[in-house]
């Protein structure tokens, strides 16, 4: 259900005055926080990534089971990598995440 524009201004107003009255509750209700734990969880998305080839690089001759564990590694990885962009680029199209309110 799509707002009005006078409730869109009442909401803006509202929500400029809670980031002046209190910022460090307004940074709690920001996105900071989603942002941090999805760069965190995206660098280890990434180290997995690069630990499951290298499994499967140097073990690929002489263990089949490694590099195999190595593949699933990557895989996992991937998985986890695709989901936390697509998560993270929802979370900055939403207008309520960000600090920074203006009254226009």
């Amino acid at each position: 259900m799509a707002l009005t524009e006078y409730e869109q201004k009442v909401l803006a107003e509202l929500e400029y005055s809670l980031f002046t009255q209190d910022p460090k509750f307004g940074d709690s209700l920001s996105g900071k926080r989603i942002h941090a734990q999805g760069r965190r969880i995206l660098r280890c998305g990434v180290t997995g990534f690069a630990v499951g080839s290298v499994w499967l690089v140097l073990f690929f001759t002489s263990s089949i089971t490694i590099s195999l564990i190595g593949l699933a590694t990557m895989f996992v990885s991937s998985v986890v990598i695709l989901s936390n962009v697509s998560s993270l680029r929802s979370v900055r199209g939403d207008p309520t995440c960000h600090p920074s309110v203006r009254i226009g």
